[in-house]
């Protein structure tokens, strides 16, 4: 869990399979693995080819949408009380990476298998 704030406000965000469950829903893709690399891609354009942060000075409305899509599904609320989760974003670009690390945290980790004795 995540939380967000604006101002005095704050929202929790939930990520994991009930978020991944309705961004599938919403975008029509059949399954958990769809809905990842969607969000992966989109990610990309905020890192270089090492994983390092880049700056972006033109985000794309496609890329928007699916940020707002994310703080949607994993709010659960279409909006930020009484604002729009795009105006949230401009406003709080510096808290982007946050949610972006806190979804990403949240997905299917391949557990390690010990040797056995």
């Amino acid at each position: 869990m995540l939380v967000i704030k604006d101002g005095k406000n704050s929202q929790k965000l939930h990520f994991g399979y009930s978020c991944l469950k309705a961004l599938g829903k919403e975008w029509c893709l059949p399954g958990i693995q769809s809905v990842v690399t969607k969000v992966l891609s989109s990610f990309a354009i905020f890192f270089d080819e090492k994983g390092n942060p880049v700056e972006v000075t033109d985000i794309p409305f496609e890329i928007m949408e699916v940020l707002i899509s994310i703080l949607q599904a994993a709010s659960d609320e279409d909006s930020f009380g009484d604002k729009d989760y795009g105006d949230w974003i401009f406003e709080n670009m510096d808290q982007l990476g946050k949610v972006m690390e806190a979804f990403l945290n949240s997905l299917p980790q391949e557990k390690k298998l010990k040797a056995q004795k």
